[in-house]
């Protein structure tokens, strides 16, 4: 995400851009990155709970 970001075209002038633009990125990820996400989210925990 933050990477799509960095490459939009149109400046963002304040927070309320900001929040418009992380929500279109947001609403047009591909079904794959959300598939990796919730893949990831098991080792995530654990990383997290080891921490701790």
């Amino acid at each position: 995400m933050g990477r799509q970001l960095r490459a939009q075209r149109s400046p963002i002038h304040n927070i309320s851009d900001l929040r418009d633009c992380c929500l279109n990125i947001w609403y047009n990820l591909s079904p794959v990155i959300y598939q990796g996400l919730v893949a990831s989210m098991p080792r995530r925990v654990e990383a997290v709970l080891r921490a701790k």
